[in-house]
Protein backbone atom coordinates (compact mmCIF):
# COMPACT_ATOMS: atom_id res chain seq x y z
CA UNK A 1 0.00 0.00 0.00
CA UNK A 2 1.16 3.73 -0.50
CA UNK A 3 -0.07 6.64 0.95
CA UNK A 4 -0.29 10.27 -1.20
CA UNK A 5 -0.52 13.70 -0.15
CA UNK A 6 -1.83 16.02 -3.19
CA UNK A 7 0.42 19.17 -2.29
CA UNK A 8 -2.10 21.54 -3.82
CA UNK A 9 -0.46 24.67 -5.26
CA UNK A 10 -4.81 25.70 -5.43
CA UNK A 11 -6.76 25.73 -2.77
CA UNK A 12 -9.14 23.03 -4.54
CA UNK A 13 -8.96 19.56 -2.52
CA UNK A 14 -9.35 16.25 -4.64
CA UNK A 15 -12.41 14.25 -3.65
CA UNK A 16 -12.25 10.74 -3.42
CA UNK A 17 -14.55 10.71 -7.10
CA UNK A 18 -12.21 12.93 -8.65
CA UNK A 19 -9.08 10.20 -7.88
CA UNK A 20 -10.81 7.59 -8.64
CA UNK A 21 -11.77 9.28 -12.43
CA UNK A 22 -7.94 10.84 -12.19
CA UNK A 23 -6.34 7.01 -11.68
CA UNK A 24 -8.24 5.65 -14.48
CA UNK A 25 -7.20 7.86 -16.89
CA UNK A 26 -3.66 8.08 -15.57
CA UNK A 27 -2.18 5.08 -14.68
CA UNK A 28 -4.71 3.58 -17.29
CA UNK A 29 -6.29 0.40 -14.76
CA UNK A 30 -8.32 1.15 -11.75
CA UNK A 31 -8.94 -2.79 -11.71
CA UNK A 32 -7.66 -3.73 -7.94
CA UNK A 33 -7.21 -0.45 -6.89
CA UNK A 34 -8.54 0.56 -4.20
CA UNK A 35 -8.19 4.19 -2.89
CA UNK A 36 -8.90 5.65 0.87
CA UNK A 37 -9.60 9.19 2.51
CA UNK A 38 -7.46 9.52 5.40
CA UNK A 39 -7.39 13.03 6.09
CA UNK A 40 -7.36 16.31 4.22
CA UNK A 41 -5.78 15.82 0.75
CA UNK A 42 -4.09 12.16 1.91
CA UNK A 43 -5.21 9.28 0.65
CA UNK A 44 -4.51 5.88 0.43
CA UNK A 45 -4.25 3.75 -2.48
CA UNK A 46 -3.85 -0.13 -2.32
CA UNK A 47 -2.56 -1.69 -5.26
CA UNK A 48 -3.25 -5.72 -6.64
CA UNK A 49 0.56 -6.31 -6.75
CA UNK A 50 3.68 -4.55 -5.11
CA UNK A 51 5.31 -4.56 -8.84
CA UNK A 52 2.37 -1.86 -9.63
CA UNK A 53 2.87 -0.06 -6.12
CA UNK A 54 6.77 0.11 -7.33
CA UNK A 55 6.05 1.14 -10.22
CA UNK A 56 3.80 3.93 -9.21
CA UNK A 57 5.59 5.26 -6.67
CA UNK A 58 8.89 6.02 -9.08
CA UNK A 59 6.59 7.43 -11.32
CA UNK A 60 5.99 11.49 -11.10
CA UNK A 61 2.50 12.30 -11.11
CA UNK A 62 0.18 15.57 -11.00
CA UNK A 63 -3.61 16.06 -10.62
CA UNK A 64 -4.59 19.81 -12.01
CA UNK A 65 -1.04 21.07 -10.93
CA UNK A 66 -0.72 19.45 -7.84
CA UNK A 67 1.55 17.35 -7.36
CA UNK A 68 0.92 13.81 -5.37
CA UNK A 69 4.20 12.53 -3.01
CA UNK A 70 3.49 9.17 -2.79
CA UNK A 71 5.45 6.69 0.08
CA UNK A 72 4.89 3.49 1.41
CA UNK A 73 2.25 2.95 4.22
CA UNK A 74 1.49 -0.04 6.94
CA UNK A 75 -0.96 0.51 9.52
CA UNK A 76 1.89 1.16 12.35
CA UNK A 77 2.31 4.50 10.01
CA UNK A 78 -0.63 5.92 10.80
CA UNK A 79 -2.59 8.71 9.15
CA UNK A 80 -1.13 11.60 9.16
CA UNK A 81 2.01 12.77 7.48
CA UNK A 82 5.16 13.22 10.36
CA UNK A 83 6.05 16.98 9.84
CA UNK A 84 2.15 17.74 10.74
CA UNK A 85 1.50 18.99 14.55
CA UNK A 86 -2.14 18.51 15.40
CA UNK A 87 -2.91 20.66 18.30
CA UNK A 88 -5.61 20.20 20.45
CA UNK A 89 -8.41 23.09 21.51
Amino acid sequence: MSRGKFMASNQETPTLNDIRRWVCNVWNSSHGINIYVMNDSLFLFELPSRKEAEHVIKGEWRWKKSKLVLDWWSPTVGCWLEEEIRSWV
